[in-house]
């Protein structure tokens, strides 16, 4: 009987102190490592080879974003290669996307949050026809998070 307890107690503990993270996290986006320079990672190439994807170099030169954005037809095919090299995603959301002019429809949302990098796909981005993926990492976002406190403090100096 005292066994019984043990078990199901650890069972208990043990669920509620495993963190949700990707079951197979990324250090890299087809070669581009997210803990180098981009220059250290790829060769240069001309300026419009990459015209769909975006890099941002954010903490200390290593690689903090890489934002793709592809044609909404795409999204299932993409979805489907995620699926199958990061498993399931963390979360999923279903929010209501808005056009300017008032269109609404149902976007899907999905996230892979690991310990250094997270990963959101939405089947709708900025624009109606277009999908969106952003890989980021932990170092990127932190430094979002505080330039965006710095401007609200900067702002509310001049109030």
């Amino acid at each position: 009987m005292h066994a019984k307890i043990a078990f199901a107690m650890l069972l208990v503990l043990t669920a509620t102190t495993l963190p949700a993270h990707a079951f197979n996290e990324p250090d890299n986006f087809m070669g581009v490592r997210f803990d180098k320079s981009v220059e250290d990672s790829i060769q240069k190439c001309p300026d419009d080879t990459f015209r769909n994807y975006k890099f941002n170099e954010e903490h200390e030169g290593k690689v903090g974003r890489i934002q793709l954005e592809f044609n909404r037809s795409r999204f299932p095919v993409l979805y489907a290669a995620m699926e199958e090299r990061y498993g399931k995603p963390t979360t999923t959301e279903h929010p209501v996307w808005m056009s300017k002019g008032g269109v609404k429809l149902e976007n899907d949302v999905m996230r892979w949050v690991g310990n250094e990098v997270t990963i959101e796909a939405r089947k709708i981005g900025p624009k109606m026809d277009n999908s969106t993926v952003d890989y980021t990492t932990k170092a990127f976002r932190e430094a979002q998070a505080q330039r965006g406190k710095k401007d609200i403090q900067d702002a509310a100096k001049g109030l």
